[in-house]
């Protein structure tokens, strides 16, 4: 694939708007992320070629010892007020504006989806009206009990885990599953038995029509070694404390305790925590942001042509139907 590099930055700065992703370490709140890459992209701008110097149009001068004024041809003269020693550096902060799609708080790690100048914002919002999946990886620890589901608070309480399986782990993360599969499927406002409802369920395609609420689409036992475990989650409408409660919901179906111990996003529909366009803190410079924009580009619209092809083709069945039982 052909990368994108630039070495004019007025021509970087035009290209540079669109969604993203890059790496979210753990212990890094979003503020903090939000000026890491304010600073790269101002740092790395500046060091690009710059736009020339403005120049001003020198058109008489007046000579000396005389009111008459002596005219001499137009001339461009180097506009002193426009040196960058004077303005100073071309591009600044407010310059750039970033903003962040469905948020990792601080102690979480994996994919963060930012957006760049206007653009990428409005595509931004547009992500979160599709309701687009996410995939996490949630590290847990058996027999333990906080306040907030994660070890930075208070431990609450202690209880037994030598009773746990990962046959009764399973059964218990199924159900679970199957739980909020069926609310999902109820709220979707299609008919439960229908071929569409089916069609649209084995697509990964269904969706809620109305409310917030998180809605488990796959939950599965990635690892065990007790007391510690790891849980693979797919979802809707989540949040990261969404995740962490979950973590002890199952423990107390297992008549146990747990905590979340780490937190990780790995997906987020086609952006996902390790393809090579997601970026790194050391990778971050105005090439690189370009390349991902562009490859996210393609990626998400790719997706999203084979959805709305297989959405066409729904309808019109369905139309099909309709005017046959007319007829």
């Amino acid at each position: 694939m052909s990368t994108l590099s630039f070495a004019y930055a007025p021509t970087a700065f035009r290209m540079l708007e669109g969604v993203l992703a890059v790496y979210k370490p753990a212990g890094l709140g979003i503020n903090s992320l939000h000026n890491q890459i304010i600073s790269k992209l101002v740092t790395d701008m500046n060091n690009l070629e710059q736009r020339p110097q403005k120049q001003r149009l020198l058109s008489k001068v007046q000579t000396a010892n005389s009111t008459n004024q002596s005219m001499i041809p137009e001339t461009n003269v180097p506009d002193w007020s426009d040196h960058i020693l004077v303005t100073g550096p071309r591009y600044r902060n407010e310059d750039f504006h970033i903003s962040f799609g469905h948020l990792l708080d601080a102690d979480a790690c994996g994919v963060q989806v930012i957006g760049i100048q206007k653009k990428g914002e409005k595509q931004l919002r547009r992500l979160k009206y599709m309701k687009l999946t996410s995939t996490y990886r949630a590290f847990g620890q058996f027999g333990l009990s906080s306040m907030s589901h994660s070890p930075k608070t208070r431990i609450l309480e202690r209880s037994t885990w030598d009773h746990l399986s990962s046959d009764k782990i399973n059964r218990v993360l199924m159900a679970m599953q199957g739980a909020h599969r069926n609310a999902m499927l109820r709220d979707s406002g299609l008919e439960l038995s229908s071929h569409t409802a089916y069609e649209l369920a084995s697509k990964g395609l269904l969706r809620p029509m109305e409310g917030n609420e998180p809605v488990i689409v796959d939950l599965k036992l990635s690892s065990l070694n007790l007391p510690h475990f790891s849980l693979d989650v797919t979802c809707l409408n989540d949040t990261c404390g969404f995740i962490r409660k979950l973590v002890h919901e199952v423990a107390a179906e297992l008549r146990s305790n747990a905590i979340c111990t780490k937190l990780q996003r790995q997906r987020v529909s086609v952006f996902s925590h390790d393809s090579e366009h997601t970026l790194l803190s050391h990778q971050m410079n105005v090439n690189s942001f370009m390349n991902s924009i562009h490859h996210y580009k393609q990626a998400f619209d790719s997706q999203l042509a084979n959805k709305r092809k297989y959405l066409r083709k729904e309808n019109s069945t369905d139309n099909c139907e309709v005017q046959f039982s007319n007829q």
